[in-house]
C-alpha cells in the first residue's frame, strides 16, 4: 500500500471491524501489515457494503462517510438527475485517460487550492445525513433504548419507582 492515498475495497466483510485499529489508524497511526508492503501513509478507505463497526464517541468523532448513490446502467437511455439513474458510458476511462486528463487535474487542483486556502472541506448535507444514519445503525445501545424506551418531557420517575426494579435494588 505504500504511496497508495486511496484504497477501494469492493466488497467489505459484514463482520464487525476492528474499531480500536480504525482509531489508530485514523490518528496517523500506521496498519501493521507484511514487511514488504511498508504502509505508513494514511488513506481513505472507500467499501461496498456500509460498515458494520462498534459505535462510540471516538469513532464517530473520526468517521466520515460519502455516498455514491449513482447508477449507471446499460437499460437507461437518458439520464435521470433526480433518481441519480444514468446511461452506462463504457468510453468514460478511456475518455479520463485521453482526452479530459487535463480537465480532471485541473478539477484536482482548483479544489486541492481552495482546500489550502480554507483548511475545510464542505461535506454534501446528504452525504452527513448518511453518515448519521450509518453511526446510529452501529449503535447497538441506542438502537435497544429507542426499541424499548419511550421519553416524555413531562414524566417523572421517582427514586422509590426505579427501586421496584430488581437491577436497581440496593444491596
Amino acid at each position: 500500500m505504500k504511496g497508495k492515498l486511496i484504497i477501494y475495497l469492493e466488497e467489505l466483510s459484514e463482520k464487525k471491524l476492528n474499531i480500536e485499529m480504525l482509531k489508530e489508524y485514523a490518528d496517523g497511526k500506521s496498519i501493521e501489515v507484511e514487511i514488504m508492503y511498508g504502509a505508513t501513509e494514511k488513506v481513505n478507505i472507500s467499501s461496498k457494503p456500509t460498515p458494520n463497526f462498534k459505535t462510540e464517541g471516538g469513532i464517530a468523532n473520526r468517521y466520515k462517510q460519502f455516498s455514491f448513490n449513482s447508477h449507471f446502467l446499460t437499460d437507461y437511455r437518458v439520464d435521470n438527475f433526480d433518481t441519480f439513474q444514468f446511461v452506462l458510458d463504457n468510453t468514460l476511462q478511456d475518455e479520463l485517460k485521453h482526452n479530459l486528463n487535463h480537465a480532471l487535474i485541473s478539477l484536482l487542483i482548483e479544489y486541492g487550492h481552495k482546500y489550502t486556502k480554507t483548511n475545510k472541506i464542505d461535506i454534501p448535507k446528504d452525504f452527513l445525513e448518511n453518515q448519521i444514519d450509518t453511526l446510529e445503525s452501529n449503535d447497538e445501545v441506542k438502537l435497544f433504548i429507542d426499541d424499548v424506551m419511550e421519553f416524555d418531557t413531562n414524566y417523572k420517575l421517582g427514586k422509590h419507582e426505579i427501586e421496584l426494579y430488581p437491577i436497581f435494588k440496593k444491596k
